[in-house]
């Protein structure tokens, strides 16, 4: 049953938007939630089946009933950081942002995500926490270097830290990134620039 889940949300996710209508997609979405709650139903003490009922509801913006199926699996696995991760999402889409960024961190004690740390950094951004969001986005290039996606959420963040004013601090940074990255053209172009804005060149 959790294959056959898994599968309808496959389907679903390879609808171009273009060629799917809206009524096409919500009935994917109703096929893939009514699959996950009857794998849930079947198999109660399946922490991942759980999960992934969560998992559906909070892709359908169901983000209560979400947050009651991922407490479910981690009540049956309390160090399931991906169960924490969509709750940490979910808690944040319901306006309860500082428990979500608690549950974000206790996620990554657990275990370092990429997706915890985008989804993260995401909301450090959207809180107007440049600061916190670069740090969060440093930690997420350890893990994973080669990420396209981490490159460009570090220059979105350092660059709102210079819009902010944190100039200095963003200095840091950049130069912190520099370490890692002592290629990167676009980071020495950035920091030279940031340095000329400050008049320390």
């Amino acid at each position: 049953v959790l294959q056959s889940s898994r599968k309808a949300a496959g389907e679903l996710a390879k609808q171009p938007a273009a060629e799917t209508s809206q009524k096409d997609r919500e009935a994917l979405l109703e096929r893939v939630n009514a699959v996950a709650a009857e794998a849930a139903a079947s198999l109660p003490e399946s922490p991942e089946i759980q999960f992934e009922l969560g998992k559906t509801q909070y892709k359908q913006k169901n983000y209560r009933e979400a947050i009651t199926a991922l407490d479910a699996a981690l009540a049956l696995d309390p160090r399931h950081y991906q169960a924490m991760t969509y709750k940490a999402m979910s808690q944040y889409f319901l306006g309860d942002k500082e428990t979500a960024i608690a549950t974000f961190r206790s996620s990554l004690a657990i275990r370092p995500y990429w997706v915890t740390y985008s989804n993260l950094g995401k909301v450090y951004l959207a809180e107007g926490k440049a600061a916190e969001a670069v740090a969060v986005v440093q930690d997420w290039l350890k893990l994973e270097p080669a990420s396209e996606e981490a490159h460009k959420r570090f220059f979105q963040a350092v660059g709102e830290m210079i819009r902010q004013g944190s100039g200095e601090a963003a200095i840091v940074e950049i130069e912190r990134y520099l370490t890692q990255f002592p290629d990167s053209a676009p980071a020495k172009t950035l920091l030279q620039k940031t340095k000329e804005f400050l008049g320390r060149v």
